[in-house]
């Protein structure tokens, strides 16, 4: 924030890097960036791509079909992409944080539910009417800190916003109050969601 304070006329990271850099700094942002965004799409639409077959196989049995809606998918990415402005492009976040939000307290009733039930119990290999609590599981740490990185992924785009906004002057005082919920939320959840399931 304090360095597109400096350079004002800025409006991304990759401008910064060729004001403070080269232009192989600004090279380096550009690529970094790239791999990070196209990284992140692909990871969505498989994960979206997978849910849809999974949710369409359970309550029509059309199943198998996890690479077609990948392919569909890309059409309304490719589509949205194409817009060159983030204060348009907040509408469609804002319906996307509608959704996730009202899926997380949903998830949160569910768990508690389960909670206050007992917990929830993952069976063992040998006797799946006994459960397996698991303390602490290092492939598991390691592949949730790997996903929780998808929830700062917008990170790329905060100057972009920035030099879209109104009220330039509130921007930092706003983004730090909204990461500060999103890891408390978070926080909030997955220690709910251990303690109902323990591992």
């Amino acid at each position: 924030m304090d360095l597109h304070d400096r350079h004002p006329e800025t409006h991304s990271y990759s401008e910064i890097a060729a004001k403070v850099t080269n232009k192989w700094g600004k090279l380096t942002v550009d690529i970094s960036i790239w791999v990070m965004q196209l990284s992140v799409c692909c990871s969505y639409l498989y994960f979206i791509a997978e849910q849809l077959d999974y949710v369409l196989c359970d309550e029509v049995e059309y199943c198998g079909k996890k690479n077609m809606y990948i392919l569909l998918l890309t059409i309304p990415a490719l589509s949205i992409s194409m817009i060159r402005t983030y204060t348009f492009l907040s509408y469609f976040i804002v319906v996307g944080l509608s959704v996730a939000f009202v899926g997380l307290i949903s998830m949160m009733g569910y768990m508690s539910d389960v909670t206050a039930k007992g917990g929830g119990c993952v069976p063992t290999a040998t006797d799946p009417h006994v459960c397996d609590f698991v303390t602490w599981n290092t492939n598991g740490i390691i592949g949730h800190i790997g996903f929780a990185m998808f929830v700062f992924e917008g990170n790329a785009a905060v100057t972009n916003v920035r030099a879209e906004t109104k009220n330039t002057h509130k921007y930092h005082c706003i983004l730090t109050s909204a990461i500060t919920f999103m890891v408390c939320i978070y926080h909030v959840f997955a220690t709910l969601a251990y303690w109902t399931y323990r591992g």
